[in-house]
């Protein structure tokens, strides 16, 4: 008997149709930001743990809410060349690095300016890192 599927939820499937909307510099944030969630939500929660000695309630449905929408927005990531867009492929990892590593080299000038660009619908191509992810890929194989 095959697992059942969730049914999205009418803002998942908004959510969804925006990310397929999104640049993929603006992907690529919403991507990482949900990520940084989860993550502190689980180190909040082992803190609580630790320092009470006993578990402590967490709000479970909060976090598989964010695991969902990061779920969504890496499948998006398809639309630039990511052929097996999960969190744990390496394709996915590959092209998640090459954006961070870019972002994180910006100026803080710079960033505001890629918003700033995103929200005057300007074309965001020159805030793409140059190279291409791909290659780490093909030299590995």
């Amino acid at each position: 008997m095959s697992p059942e599927k969730e049914i999205p939820s009418e803002k998942e499937i908004l959510f969804a149709k925006k990310c397929d909307e999104y640049p993929e510099i603006m992907l690529f944030h919403i991507i990482d930001q949900p990520d940084w969630t989860v993550r502190r939500l689980k180190i909040i929660q082992r803190f609580k743990n630790d320092m009470a000695g006993t578990p402590i309630p967490y709000n479970q449905s909060k976090i598989d809410s964010e695991k969902r929408a990061l779920d969504i927005a890496i499948k998006r990531t398809e639309r630039f060349g990511v052929k097996e867009a999960s969190y744990q492929s390496e394709e996915f990892g590959e092209w998640f690095k090459w954006w961070k590593n870019y972002w994180q080299n910006l100026l803080v000038e710079e960033r505001k300016l890629t918003n700033k660009d995103f929200n005057e619908n300007k074309n965001l191509d020159k805030w793409r890192p140059s190279g291409d992810w791909q290659e780490k890929i093909a030299a590995k194989n």
